[in-house]
């Protein structure tokens, strides 16, 4: 009976044992484990961040690009304005042209009258 206690013990130390290594091999997965969701954690923040930080610039650009649509249709009525201005003027001055022209006629005309009758 003694021998049979005995390898009972013995089958019970290699068992603890076994079940010590075991443990320590469980243990060390878990230390992975735990490792490689902190890793995923970390990813998943910068992940976070970047999104934020592209979400804040995207709101940026969509207001530059409005603004710049404000500036653009500012800009374009101004030139339409100019464009007149620069039409009108252009009427003016030929205008003028024909007036200076009829008038340049005319006195050439005179000139001429003047230069027949004293001739």
């Amino acid at each position: 009976e003694l021998i049979d206690m005995e390898k009972e013990l013995m089958h019970l130390r290699r068992d603890g044992h076994s079940k010590a290594t075991q443990l320590r091999e469980l243990e060390i997965t878990l230390q992975q484990r735990i490792s490689e969701f902190n890793k995923k954690t970390h990813q998943v923040k910068e992940l976070e961040d970047k999104l934020l930080i592209s979400e804040t610039q995207q709101k940026d650009s969509i207001q530059k690009i409005e603004s710049l649509e404000i500036d653009l249709k500012n800009t374009t009525g101004e030139l339409k304005t100019t464009l007149r201005q620069l039409q009108d003027f252009r009427d003016t001055l030929q205008n003028a042209q024909i007036s200076l022209q009829e008038k340049y006629g005319t006195t050439h005309d005179l000139t001429d009258e003047l230069r027949d009758s004293t001739g």
